[in-house]
């Protein structure tokens, strides 16, 4: 009785496990480093516009703040040239009088003008004793004829515009300094996509390599590696959040 075992045939070799292949090694380290700097520079542009946003954000109120300062000095500007007319308009009416009473009564509301009713700004302008605005509000009557008669030749002049919308026009000039950090984030942000772009053209390069089975796969994959170089010299270069 014969039994039928299965036995290898002579003519079959037996399956080779293939040679370590060094392009794919590098392949894959290429396209791992590829794909952890685009991420990276993702998270870098993800930053950079929040950075910008609030940067935008901060200088619109700040101009906000800065209008309504400089809204405010002008309106106090138009109150002193206001109150300056009046008083040396009295004063004047008080040079003339006739009567005692009368010019009396004139320097003593053109002192009241000039003391309570005109900012310290302008009260400096026009030259007038800061001790009588300052001190005892009895003794503010005490601005004589001849005080007057000076702040009757002085006027409010551009010195006196200057100061009193400088407060306005620094908040101004911080907000447009504020709004530049946000439009130099919002630059950088954009310079952190197009890295990522760059590593995205790097990781295509490479992983056309891996296709070809040919020399030609070299071709691609030096390709990706010098635009990966370019893209990571690229995101060195650009300052980090």
């Amino acid at each position: 009785m014969s039994t039928n075992s299965e036995t290898p045939s002579p003519s079959a070799a037996p399956e080779k496990t293939p040679a370590f292949d060094v392009f794919e090694l590098i392949a894959a380290i290429l396209l791992g480093l590829g794909a952890i700097g685009a991420a990276f520079s993702g998270y870098q542009s993800s930053l950079w516009g929040g950075k910008s946003t609030e940067a935008y954000g901060l200088a619109s109120t700040m101009a906000t703040k800065a209008s309504t300062e400089y809204n405010y000095a002008v309106m106090d500007m138009a109150q002193d040239y206001n109150v300056d007319i009046q008083a040396k308009k009295l004063t004047m009416e008080g040079i003339d009088a006739t009567d005692e009473t009368t010019k009396v009564r004139s320097f003593e509301i053109a002192s009241y003008l000039y003391t309570v009713q005109m900012s310290e700004t302008g009260y400096k302008d026009l030259g007038l004793p800061m001790d009588l605005r300052e001190g005892d509000p009895a003794k503010r009557d005490d601005i004589v004829q001849s005080m007057l008669q000076k702040a009757l030749e002085n006027d409010l002049g551009n010195d006196y515009v200057d100061l009193m919308l400088a407060e306005g026009e620094k908040k101004f000039a911080d907000a447009d300094k504020k709004f530049d950090e946000g439009r130099l984030a919002n630059d950088t942000g954009d310079k952190f996509d197009l890295v990522g772009v760059i590593y995205a053209v790097g990781l295509f390069m490479a992983g056309l390599g891996l296709v070809f089975k040919t020399r030609m796969r070299w071709i691609f994959l030096v390709a990706g590696a010098l635009v990966f170089a370019y893209a990571s010299i690229s995101m060195f270069r650009t300052p980090w959040a």
